[in-house]
């Protein structure tokens, strides 16, 4: 399998999840009739309360889901590629990508500690 046809998939698996996640936000927004989910997904605290509303189909927890995913569709494609270049022996690319992966860790943990320490 060659890196475009298995990349492609893995960005189709990511888009296919965050549309499903959208949409049964959507669903659950309509069913609810309470439209201002739609708009404030706001208020989520901890990961318990995360679950607990996302078992009692509350449509914030599947637009979080949505746009994690969306946000980690093309991480995961750096992850893959860096993974295919070494089964393959390539360790120029391979390099260049765990390069990749190490600025993307260290965005991720500022990011993170910023907005830890901010909010």
């Amino acid at each position: 399998m060659n890196l475009n046809r298995y990349i492609s998939k893995v960005l189709s698996a990511g888009i296919y999840m965050t549309v499903f996640f959208y949409l049964c936000g959507i669903i659950l927004v309509v069913v609810n009739g309470n439209a201002k989910d739609f708009f404030s997904v706001a208020g989520i605290v901890s990961l318990k309360d995360f679950i607990s509303r996302l078992i009692s189909f509350d449509p914030a927890p599947f637009f979080y889901l949505g746009t994690l995913v969306l946000i980690m569709t093309p991480i995961l494609r750096v992850f893959f590629s860096c993974y295919y270049f070494y089964k393959i022996g390539d360790k120029k690319f391979f390099f260049i990508t765990i390069a990749v992966v190490v600025i993307l860790a260290l965005s991720i943990s500022i990011g993170l500690s910023f907005s830890l320490n901010l909010g």
